[in-house]
């Protein structure tokens, strides 16, 4: 009886060991909120992301927008780059998801002379430092309240796991069941 038990343990603690090696730690995208105005200002001026994240702007007042730069920060020219995103002026909320895995994302309002009064903003990705010149690869824009038309992959909110994450979960978990089924322990 107590090389049954023993042997059950031991294909218990496999199944547990094997079942690890398939359920990944799932990665979360998170929304990073930026406020826009009211005055001359984005709050805060400079934020981090990670790839797949969403930057939220959300609009407190005032006649603005958010447009994409070429960098360094407070360069107040649109951006060269053909895919650079572009809201109108004052929609409620402007998003953008993350494409790249590091450099910096420059922005600015482009309404009347308001990034030359300091309308600036720098998003870092995946802990850059503000380097002099845009990273090479662009966001993606997602329309909300009346954007520019462009591209779009859909915005990752805060708390959706990756979908790769979750089939990995759930395959670890069948397994968990069919070895223990197979052993004789359910």
């Amino acid at each position: 009886m107590y090389s049954y038990y023993k042997s059950a343990t031991t294909k218990m603690m496999l199944c547990i060991l094997v079942s690890c090696f398939f359920i990944p730690l799932s990665t979360y995208a998170a929304n990073v909120s930026i406020t826009v105005g009211p005055g001359l200002s984005f709050s805060p001026q400079n934020a981090t992301a990670n790839q797949g994240d969403t930057i939220v702007w959300t609009w407190a007042g005032g006649n603005h927008d958010v447009t994409q730069t070429d960098g360094p920060a407070g360069i107040c020219t649109k951006s060269a780059n053909a895919s650079a995103f572009q809201s109108l002026v004052s929609p409620t909320t402007y998003s953008v998801t993350v494409n790249q895995t590091s450099g910096s994302i420059y922005y600015m309002c482009t309404v009347d002379s308001h990034c030359q009064s300091g309308m600036w903003g720098v998003i870092l990705i995946g802990g850059s430092t503000a380097s002099g010149s845009a990273a090479a690869a662009s966001p993606t824009s997602t329309p909300s309240g009346g954007n520019s038309p462009s591209p779009s992959s859909g915005p990752k909110s805060s708390g959706t796991k990756n979908v790769n994450s979750n089939f990995m979960m759930i395959f670890g978990t069948v397994l968990i069941y069919i070895l223990a089924f197979s052993s004789g322990m359910l």
